[in-house]
């Protein structure tokens, strides 16, 4: 099999990868009741963190469904929610409908967001930013000095190809991405993005869920959502899945024995079990990679798991 070869990809893997141009939007949180209101909407558990701390979180439809997936980032006077651009409209639009008595205010942020990722990112971030942020602990954010003003760094971003999201304003962020490239950053475009993120079995909104699927049903999401906190929106359902029964279907990450489409259909002797919606071949080593929409029976018999047209389909980890 011939192997394409994708400027940037083989940096997130070996060396510095830079997504310069990441599509994410930061929702500024404020008001008196911030805190105990987003605790009650969101999957993680907010009361737990501290100043500088940030954790994933889910937010759900009372029926279990995910509308959006975010970072949230608690600073002394405010919260900020990392999401992804095609998601930040749908996120604040459902949380303000909450918003009835609480002294709560939601506003998106002009700020500009990007990527760094990779074994050697923590070394070129310190070469650029100062030796203070490479001791910044995973699942922590600071502000650093840059050009008369600030970055934010946020270091154990989930679900992601980097390990560290820098934030500011657009100009601060070419700024530092071109110091960044001076010290060896390669530049990981729109395609090499999306592979690594398929590599590394990272469902999209759109390609692999949409408002129909339950958080349950997309194991890789599993982090996100906190079990040990009280009552927030959609939790009775996510609950009574993992008490009392198992979704009918998964979003599962396969490798693939040979090359197919996004869509192709899964069997299990010679029944439908569902489809492909993500499909990446790595650079590194020709590996085919997919995520599927796969029904919860057919990974009980995996073995049996086969790509229409041809080839075997193998689980890439255990699902839950």
């Amino acid at each position: 099999m011939s192997v394409t070869v994708v400027p940037g990809l083989r940096a997130l893997a070996v060396a510095t990868g830079l997504v310069a141009h990441e599509s994410r939007s930061l929702l500024r949180v404020t008001g008196a009741d911030r805190t105990a209101f987003l605790q009650g909407m969101l999957s993680a558990n907010v009361l737990r963190l501290g100043a500088g701390q940030h954790a994933p979180a889910l937010f759900l439809t009372v029926q279990g469904r995910i509308v959006a997936i975010c970072e949230v980032l608690l600073e002394s006077d405010s919260i900020l929610l990392d999401v992804a651009a095609e998601q930040a409209a749908a996120l604040r639009r459902g949380l303000e409908a909450f918003v009835v008595a609480d002294d709560v205010e939601i506003d998106e942020t002009d700020e500009r967001a990007a990527l760094i990722g990779g074994p050697f990112a923590e070394e070129a971030l310190g070469h650029v930013l100062g030796s203070a942020i490479k001791a910044l602990p995973v699942g922590h954010h600071a502000l650093a000095a840059w050009s008369g003003g600030s970055l934010r760094v946020v270091r154990g971003v989930f679900a992601s190809v980097g390990d560290w999201r820098l934030w500011g304003s657009g100009e601060s962020i070419a700024a530092v991405c071109a110091a960044l490239r001076e010290v060896g950053a390669c530049e990981v475009g729109p395609e090499a993005a999306e592979i690594a993120r398929i590599l590394r079995g990272l469902p999209r909104v759109g390609v692999d869920w949409d408002e129909s699927t339950l958080a349950p049903e997309v194991p890789a999401l599993a982090a996100a959502i906190a079990g040990d906190k009280g009552c927030y929106l959609g939790q009775e359902v996510v609950e009574r899945v993992a008490a009392r029964g198992r979704v009918n279907w998964l979003v599962a990450a396969l490798v693939l024995e040979q090359p197919a489409p996004r869509g192709a259909a899964l069997l299990v002797k010679g029944e439908p079990a569902g489809e492909l919606t993500s499909v990446a071949v790595s650079p590194l080593d020709g590996g085919i990679v997919a995520l599927a929409r796969v029904r919860r029976s057919a990974v009980d018999e995996a073995s049996e798991l086969v790509v229409a047209g041809g080839g075997r389909a193998h689980l890439l980890a255990p699902q839950s």
